[in-house]
């Protein structure tokens, strides 16, 4: 019955703010939306006026609330008390992450619509327009600086010597960005001047200016279920404010497997080790366990880089990375060799090499890469180097296209991450032949917009029959600073990221979070799934469950769900009854 209670608790919205004298709060109902809460709008988004959150223990869940104040207050600070239960259990307030989200100008995107289309749909070209949207989760809210009458963004950097704000603006110059740079700091180590605080600091609300509040609760993996409650204090100057409620419902469960490839195409991975491992380790707490770094050790012999292979593969491998038994690996392949009888000895030479080191690490499926997004000869010609890989011992793996990839290289590719809307015809020709199919593209990383990611690489794959994800990219830092930064590159595209680099890890971003709940809402499923096959026929949930899962298969959520909080408490209520927890 408590259960029941919290989910209708949950479910409750628009419900008027919470008003102090000086500040009113607006708890959003459903953090990971598509729809904006601006600096100089009013919030039209559900809200109600307790934070409610559900998970499982060892999870990862979102809540969020916005303030608006009717002066200026400097110095803002928010507490968060530990949470209790009934019976006495504690989640530790350390348990909790707090995040400013910062609203800044980012270029629209060719084609950008709020809704998630049941279609193909990446809008992620560049258009030229500037919209201003919230995407980064800041510890130092001033680490960017928005002009809003002027529309430009500003980012601090700092040196030894000084600190200063750049302009980084999208659409601007990109050469005349990375001048702004201090001396002795190129477009690439440029990146290391930027830096957010360690904890979250004191910020800045403006009268009648909405700034929106980020909160990340990570649930002990030993958690006991119970519904446990505590507050977020709001202070102003160390006065209080305003409090606000928050209650988490630690559900009696874990949660399952991901899907069976959770992937994401990585680019320009730090290669100082400490950053390395800060930036493996948010792959992992986003539910990611197979990331493919895309431009690692191209035309390298693998004796000149296994010492560092290895040495970043443990610390992959430690922090829970590459443990299911398959590695992507750029390798020689990337670029067309000629397959002359020299080129092909060599390469099956190497790549016997990387398969043997890689199964000295229990990892025993190395995936090379092919030519990114071939067609027509310019894929079959590689024939002759993906037979010489197998040959080796290892397996191939490519970006393509939907028909093509299949028709001429279907017998030999055993991996396609495909482009664009998923299709139950083409993984079923895949699976018939024993190989994967996961999707990319479908959004590209980049587009401001959460709950588009969630759905997208979530339970759209599971109903569609995909292998998993593997999208591009996690940060683009192909193009150096001043692309990364101001949403700008060579004018065809919108930065494709997710998390942005800095000198000291990353900063996540509103549809970084997308992505992981696209991942937990797979990962609910499963455990339904296996409650259904453990379940007595004579149970009348059984039934009622796999009737819910069979049409959901069949369906498409971007056609037929609302909202995927409301379908995530049906999974879970399902879930509950199986187990006689209700």
């Amino acid at each position: 019955m408590k259960q029941m209670i919290f989910v209708c608790l949950f479910l409750l919205c628009f419900v008027l703010p919470i008003q102090a004298e000086e500040v009113k709060v607006f708890v959003l109902t459903y953090p990971v939306s598509n729809q904006r809460v601006l600096p100089n709008e009013p919030v039209f988004v559900p809200t109600t006026s307790e934070i409610l959150i559900i998970a499982t223990p060892g999870e990862y869940e979102p809540g969020s609330f916005v303030l608006n104040s009717k002066e200026n207050l400097q110095q803002v600070e928010i507490e968060v008390s530990d949470l209790k239960s009934k019976e006495g259990e504690i989640i530790k307030s350390s348990s909790v992450d707090i995040k400013i989200v910062k609203c800044w100008y980012q270029d629209k995107g060719r084609g950008y619509i709020e809704k998630t289309p049941a279609r193909g749909y990446s809008p992620i070209g560049y258009s030229g327009k500037k919209v201003l949207v919230p995407e980064l989760l800041l510890n130092d809210d001033n680490l960017i600086k928005v002009d809003y009458e002027k529309g430009k963004n500003y980012i601090k950097i700092k040196t030894e010597k000084e600190e200063k704000y750049i302009d980084i603006t999208p659409g601007n110059d990109v050469e005349e960005i990375e001048k702004q740079l201090p001396d002795g700091y190129n477009k690439w180590s440029g990146m290391t001047l930027v830096k957010d605080s360690e904890k979250l600091l004191p910020f800045e609300l403006k009268e009648n200016e909405n700034k929106q509040v980020w909160l990340t609760i990570k649930i002990p993996e030993d958690q006991k279920a119970g519904i446990y409650e505590g507050n977020v204090g709001i202070k102003n100057k160390g006065k209080e404010l305003v409090n606000i409620v928050m209650k988490i419902n630690v559900l009696p469960f874990k949660l399952c497997s991901y899907y069976p490839i959770s992937s994401i195409y990585c680019q320009g991975m730090s290669r100082d080790l400490k950053n390395f491992k800060k930036e493996n380790e948010d792959l992992y707490t986003h539910g990611i366990l197979e990331p493919y770094f895309h431009d690692t050790y191209v035309d390298k012999n693998f004796e000149e880089i296994k010492d560092d292979f290895g040495q970043r593969l443990k610390i992959l491998q430690e922090i829970g990375l590459y443990k299911r038994g398959f590695y992507f690996f750029c390798g020689r392949t990337r670029h067309f060799i000629e397959p002359t009888s020299d080129n092909l000895n060599k390469l099956k030479e190497n790549v016997k090499k990387i398969v043997d080191f890689g199964r000295s690490y229990g990892i025993n499926d190395v995936y090379f890469y092919g030519i990114d997004e071939a067609r027509e000869e310019r894929l079959t010609a590689q024939r002759p180097v993906w037979e010489a890989i197998h040959e080796a011992g290892g397996k191939v793996f490519v970006a393509g296209y939907k028909g093509d990839n299949f028709s001429l290289m279907g017998d030999i590719q055993d991996l396609l991450v495909c482009a664009g809307y998923p299709s139950r015809e083409e993984a079923e020709k895949w699976h018939a032949k024993g190989h994967k199919i996961v999707c990319y593209g479908n959004p590209q990383g980049g587009i401001e917009a959460p709950d588009t990611y969630r759905r997208n690489f979530g339970i759209l794959l599971w109903q569609y029959n995909y292998d998993g994800a593997m999208t591009y990219c996690y940060h683009w830092e192909i193009q150096g600073f001043g692309p990364m930064w101001s949403d700008w590159c060579e004018r065809k595209y919108k930065a494709h990221n997710m998390v942005y680099p800095t000198g000291d890890g990353v900063i996540d971003t509103l549809q970084w979070e997308g992505y992981r709940e696209g991942i937990d809402d797979v990962r609910y499923l499963n455990v339904l799934i296996e409650e259904v096959k453990k379940a007595k026929d004579s149970q009348m949930v059984k039934k009622e469950a796999q009737k819910f899962l069979e049409e959901l298969k069949k369906g498409d959520i971007n056609r037929d769900i609302e909202d995927m909080d409301t379908l995530r408490l049906k999974i879970i209520d399902y879930i509950m009854k199986l187990k006689g927890k209700q």
